[in-house]
């Protein structure tokens, strides 16, 4: 599994610059967005997948989950304020990227046992809840993300009920959380905007 994140600083000149670089039903979906720092995230995870994959044709599945229609591979998305993270995998994976925030309305996403045990962690829990709904192809509309029950075990997050792999990571004031069908080895590189 390869990690590729970005950190974006919203830049126009590089937004007109990259844009380009798509096809034109990629960049038709692009300019969809009403905003342009949705856009932009938009835009950045496309070219990172074509620059590490050589194509950028990313479709959804009628889940909403992306796939590369030529690529035997699975991939995912996530961004936050000022990053861009992308996934690529053998198998099915879902990823998100927060930044560390203890005043998330906890409340709204944890059960009442991870309130109990979690609540010092309000921001792993919810990557956490974030990145299995992608997996899972659910979203937010469909699932109660009070039902995704975390816990650790012997030093490992798991999501009960399922058979399926946790990985959190840190990455400065960022929480990355990951859920994949088994743990497996993964590298992780950042990728300055400048270098795409």
């Amino acid at each position: 599994m390869h990690l590729i994140a970005t950190p974006i600083s919203y830049n126009l000149n590089l937004y007109s610059r990259l844009l380009p670089l798509l096809t034109q039903q990629e960049r038709k979906y692009i300019r969809h967005y009403t905003s342009f720092e949705r856009a932009y995230e938009s835009l950045i995870a496309r070219i990172l997948f074509k620059k590490i994959l050589g194509t950028s044709n990313i479709v959804s599945l009628p889940s909403g989950q992306p796939y590369i229609a030529d690529r035997a591979c699975h991939i995912s998305i996530a961004h936050c304020e000022g990053h861009v993270l992308i996934a690529i995998a053998d198998k099915q994976v879902g990823i998100d990227i927060e930044p560390i925030d203890d005043t998330l309305p906890k409340e709204l996403f944890m059960s009442p046992t991870e309130l109990d045990h979690y609540s010092h962690i309000p921001t792993t829990i919810w990557t956490m809840k974030e990145a299995y709904m992608k997996f899972s192809g659910r979203t937010l509309d469909v699932m109660d993300p009070q039902m995704i029950s975390c816990k650790m075990n012997n030093h490992q997050w798991t999501i009960t009920d399922c058979s399926i792999a946790v990985t959190v990571l840190y990455l400065e004031q960022l929480a990355i959380a990951i859920v994949s069908e088994k743990l497996e080895p993964y590298s992780f590189q950042v990728i300055p905007e400048k270098y795409l």
